[in-house]
């Protein structure tokens, strides 16, 4: 599902705007952003959490070249799926 069809849904859902519910997610996913740069986790009772962990440096082998190389150690994004969220997923 793109965010054109998420929005459409939530609005039906929710008897708002498209509009309205557009910008809400826009300034959500903002909130998520800002949050994880700063290094804070976003924790969504029943849903998950949104948090960033350590890469440990490593190597990487090319396609184009078959030689290895060096990759930086580097902070990635990441999110643990909430139990209510698994369990609703497990049930399809």
């Amino acid at each position: 599902m793109y965010t054109r069809e998420f929005v459409r849904r939530v609005s039906d859902e929710t008897h708002l705007s498209e509009r309205l519910i557009s910008e809400v997610l826009t300034a959500s996913m903002k909130v998520v952003r800002e949050s994880l740069k700063s290094g804070q986790q976003v924790r969504l009772p029943g849903f998950g959490v949104f948090y960033t962990r350590q890469q440990p440096k490593g190597k990487l082998k090319s396609i184009r070249t078959g030689k290895m190389i060096d990759v930086a150690a580097r902070r990635v994004a990441a999110f643990r799926v909430g139990a209510k969220l698994k369990k609703a997923v497990l049930k399809k």
